[in-house]
């Protein structure tokens, strides 16, 4: 078999077993050891390990997750994310620390104005960087996701996503919230729509005005509920972005309940406290594991037609996720 044909899916792939498209079968049984051996070499390497550390984790959950019967791949290298961490650090996170000092000095030499108007525009640029970085994080994992031979790609490196998040920060802010869901879907529709997988690709487009009431009824009673009414929110929001996204020929739904949501909310935060984040990994397992279990996939797709994407992936890993720890697994 030559190089071409490993790498372009032939034919529709088999059958899944129970019929489902997307499935999940890791355990926690399997990932414990590698996570105490990541802990322990992290410890041991003054923290380096880290970046070797997540993409032994990352390695796991993809093989374990499979589509049409058939496992995902993570192709990125710990030595990636390692220097995408250097390359950050004297770029972005030594000048930010150094434009901080320099207005602490301005401060202290009585120019009050100047050295204030230095920190809101640092703020400004960490926050737009944030952004970006949330963006670049699933730009570099789409680039080193492969299924069949087949990897995936985002396009844009994220700084203008940066700036409309940032943008909907301070709208979210001065509506105390009200426009939350037109911010969270414009920037799912801006990511999706830029996400290729192979020659195929994704497109989101759904009228926002259809999850407003039940948000509206959800965000006035918040505070009385302690903010657990907002879980039948997101329950509907996340069916509504499910049910307006396709890939080609697929559609998708992801239907669930608000107190399925909750519980599953409440016990991924049972986990984060009690091992002091230590168990973001099994958090992450967890969050594969509902989707596989929750995601519906319906329609036809040629999978003939699917070829290697000739989009460049980034050369690094997300250095600016791991700067501002947004990054997760």
């Amino acid at each position: 078999m030559n190089e071409e044909e490993k790498e372009t899916p032939r034919g529709a792939p088999p059958a899944a077993p129970g019929g489902k498209a997307l499935q999940f079968d890791g355990r926690w049984t399997e990932l414990l050891p590698i996570v105490l051996v990541n802990l322990l070499l992290t410890i041991i390497t003054i923290g380096i390990f880290r970046f070797w550390a997540r993409t032994r984790v990352r390695r796991y959950l993809w093989s374990r997750a499979r589509l049409y019967g058939e496992p995902l791949e993570y192709t990125g290298t710990g030595l990636e994310l390692f220097v995408g961490f250097v390359v950050v650090f004297f770029v972005v996170l030594l000048p930010l620390t150094l434009i901080f000092f320099a207005a602490e000095m301005l401060s202290q030499s009585g120019r009050d104005l100047a050295g204030i108007f230095m920190l809101f525009a640092t703020y400004l640029a960490i926050f737009w960087l944030i952004g970006a970085a949330v963006y670049r994080a699933q730009r570099y994992r789409m680039s080193r996701t492969q299924w069949r031979g087949i990897r995936g790609a985002q396009l844009e490196r994220g700084y203008r996503y940066g700036a409309i998040a940032l943008g909907f920060l301070f709208l979210n802010g001065f509506t105390l919230g009200l426009t939350a869901p037109v911010a969270a879907q414009t920037l799912y529709g801006y990511r999706m729509n830029r996400r290729y997988f192979g020659s195929g690709r994704f497109r989101f487009k759904a009228p926002v005005e259809a999850i407003y009431p039940t948000y509206f009824v959800c965000w006035i009673l918040a505070v009385p509920t302690l903010f657990i009414s907002l879980f039948w929110y997101y329950a509907r929001y996340f069916s509504h972005i499910a049910r307006h996204t396709a890939f080609e020929g697929l559609g998708f739904t992801f239907d669930i309940k608000p107190g399925q949501l909750f519980w599953f909310w409440f016990v991924n935060l049972l986990i984060m406290v009690f091992t002091l984040t230590l168990g973001s990994p099994f958090v992450a397992m967890r969050k594969i594991r509902f989707l596989a279990e929750n995601l519906q996939v319906s329609g036809t797709l040629d999978f003939e037609t699917i070829r290697q994407t000739d989009q460049a992936g980034p050369s690094i890993g997300e250095g600016l996720a791991e700067a501002f720890d947004v990054g997760g697994i």
